[in-house]
């Protein structure tokens, strides 16, 4: 939730009480419980977006917003419940996200490594072991987490400390887990339901993580209803980087989705 900070403040100043917002923090992340290895999958946390909305938003139009794994979610919530779209749900906005191929392309490509291989191995044989020397395990594990956050001209060193933060009071088994679900992920069957309603797609042209050819591809396959912003100068993290283009472009999004 807390990666939201800056939209969650303008928006809330700009909409009053006209939109509700809801966020919520994904499974063993932030204040959420700790997930199981085979819970850690981009499917589960499509079910786990359906029960939230079951739970807090049972009536009235949404429109789903996802940063990265969230975004992920939102695909795969599409090609498994295609009926919510163009009824419940009426707007997406895809946030430096992609649909398939997070192993073959950027920072990405480090996770064909050996040794993440055998780091994996050690989470799941001696998870608490792991965690105990979790500032010895982190010197493998940030190139992977960190590098690539912010683009090459950013300097905040507020955020970037929030930023470490975050990543620091995850659990290193988590990561892990949730790591393999990247390689393996491809939701491209979600796109098809999305093109049929309003999307926004926004992505940092200095992003390492999902670059910016994932965005170009998932908005050349949602067609005219999506709307593409690109953001200069910034990376994975570009709602911090630049938090006004990406707070515009989903007020734009609700406004067009509102007729307005």
């Amino acid at each position: 939730m807390s990666t939201w900070h800056f939209q969650r403040r303008d928006l809330a100043t700009q909409w009053g009480d006209d939109v509700r917002m809801v966020f919520f923090d994904h499974r063993g992340h932030g204040e959420s419980g700790q997930a199981s290895p085979k819970s850690c999958t981009i499917t589960q946390m499509a079910a786990d977006l359906e029960a939230v909305l079951r739970s807090v938003v049972p009536v009235g139009p949404v429109v789903l917003v996802g940063h990265s794994m969230g975004g992920m979610a939102i695909m795969a919530l599409a090609s498994r419940r295609p009926e919510l779209f163009g009824s419940r749900v009426i707007g997406v906005g895809l946030v430096a996200s992609a649909a398939h191929g997070i192993a073959e392309a950027g920072l990405g490509r480090g996770l064909q490594n050996p040794l993440v291989d055998a780091f994996r191995l050690s989470v799941r044989q001696a998870p608490r072991a792991v965690e105990a020397g979790r500032g010895l395990t982190r010197l493998l594990m940030a190139p992977v987490l960190t590098a690539g956050s912010f683009g090459s001209t950013f300097h905040s060193p507020a955020v970037a400390e929030f930023l470490e933060s975050v990543i620091q009071r995850t659990r290193i088994d988590t990561v892990v887990n949730f790591l393999r679900a990247l390689e393996e992920h491809d939701e491209t069957a979600g796109l098809a339901v999305l093109s049929g309603i309003d999307t926004m797609v926004a992505c940092g042209y200095e992003d390492k993580v999902t670059p910016l050819p994932n965005s170009v591809e998932l908005h050349n396959k949602l067609g005219q209803k999506c709307e593409l912003v690109g953001v200069a100068d910034c990376g994975h993290m570009v709602m911090l980087e630049n938090p006004a283009v990406i707070t515009a472009a989903i007020a734009a999004l609700v406004r067009r989705v509102a007729g307005q």
